[in-house]
């Protein structure tokens, strides 16, 4: 009698852990989804190079009698996809949710390889009911159709093992090009960023009222927009709007789409929106020291000060320095018999209880980012005190106050 062993492998057991997975592939240029074919002889879902995608794996925890625990995620992802963003979102029984950012530069070489941070369960609100993997990226242009094979993959727990896959497609080459003018520009922030360039097409090139710009800051879509009838074909002008731009450097992304379903390469400039701010300013300064002998004397400063301006805006932007005695100086309360003035080439200025301008710049585009205005005082210009015949000998302290503002262009 003859007799051999029998395996048999259950991906879930029944009522322990039921478990939903799926897998989704969208072309988010023309919202189309990519769909497997079921029936003989048909062709894959096709999608044009350039064209941006979205791909998603979710896992939820449907019902059980055990948690769903030590899951781990291990998929291939679609190849001839630049990856862009990564995330993993996490949904609470009550609808709240979590999402951490993941690293997408490995994942077209490596796929999904990750341990999720949480196990699944449905018995409390404040339980882990689903996962959500989302990819955002462009597909490659090719030079001729490619063909894009199916990947899966799998979410491996204590309980259950749940399978995810995305169906063949094609990638279409796309025939339209686009160019910026600029790469990267500053801007002062206060009008809008005015930006060209030209589309270019290896096959007919369609009128402008039909090619749609698709603008991005920081991640940000912006509103779309057509060419203008009145420019010449292709040529366009993108506006962002300087309320969109945060401080320092900013993306900017812009790709178009024709009538026929083509995508353009994508776009990029460095916006970088500037700012006006005080650097290092000492904390404490001195004037240098001053023998009394009863005459009127002048003293300058002693080389310690420092009076850095940052102004990272765009040439032609100004700022006004001003300045003002918040405190008198004295010692012993007995105020200083004397006076504060500033010094240039152009004249003196009184430095008083009032604010009192006594620099204004303009930006050159030889300009550093840095100005020390207190870099070139000396013991005849810049700031000095005029010290008086009657004062008392002693070390004389007072305050200063400086305000720097954005003067007009």
């Amino acid at each position: 009698m003859a007799s051999e062993n029998n395996l048999v492998a259950f991906e879930q057991i029944p009522n322990l852990a039921n478990i939903n997975a799926s897998g989704t592939m969208t072309d988010t240029t023309t919202g189309k989804t990519i769909t497997s074919k079921t029936l003989a002889g048909q062709s894959p879902d096709s999608i044009q190079g350039n064209d941006h995608v979205k791909v998603n794996y979710n896992v939820s925890y449907e019902s059980g009698t055990s948690a769903w625990e030590n899951i781990k995620s291990k998929i291939a992802v679609p190849q001839n996809i630049t990856y862009k963003t990564a995330k993993i979102t996490y949904t609470k029984k009550s609808g709240a949710t979590e999402t951490v950012t993941l690293d997408p530069s490995d994942l077209s070489q490596n796929g999904i390889d990750l341990q999720l941070d949480h196990n699944l369960n449905n018995e409390s609100d404040s339980d882990y009911v689903s996962a959500d993997i989302t990819l955002t990226g462009v597909a490659k242009n090719p030079s001729t159709q490619t063909t894009i094979a199916a990947t899966t993959g799998s979410f491996t727990g204590t309980q259950a093992i749940a399978s995810v896959d995305i169906p063949s497609f094609t990638i279409a080459p796309s025939t339209l090009n686009l160019q910026l003018d600029q790469s990267k520009v500053t801007v002062s922030g206060d009008s809008d960023v005015q930006l060209t360039g030209k589309i270019t097409a290896t096959a007919t090139l369609d009128s402008n009222d039909k090619l749609i710009l698709h603008p991005s800051i920081n991640g940000n879509d912006l509103a779309t927009s057509k060419l203008s009838t009145t420019d010449k074909p292709g040529i366009f002008t993108v506006s962002v709007p300087v309320k969109q731009l945060s401080s320092g450097e900013n993306t900017f992304e812009v790709y178009a789409t024709d009538s026929t379903g083509n995508s353009s390469n994508t776009g990029t400039v460095t916006i970088t929106l500037g700012s006006l701010s005080f650097g290092t300013v000492s904390d404490s300064a001195a004037f240098k020291d001053t023998t009394l002998d009863g005459s009127q004397q002048t003293a300058g400063t002693n080389g310690d000060w420092n009076l850095n301006v940052q102004d990272t805006r765009a040439v032609g932007s100004q700022w006004t320095l001003s300045a003002k005695i918040s405190q008198p100086f004295k010692v012993n309360d007995q105020a200083l018999k004397g006076s504060l003035m500033y010094k240039t080439a152009n004249g003196t200025e009184a430095i008083t209880a009032d604010n009192t301008p006594i620099v204004t710049h303009t930006k050159t585009a030889s300009d550093s980012s840095t100005t020390n205005v207190a870099g070139s005082w000396n013991t005849d210009s810049g700031l000095l005190l005029d010290v008086g015949s009657s004062n008392t000998a002693g070390t004389y302290s007072g305050q200063l106050t400086w305000t720097l503002q954005d003067a007009p262009r």
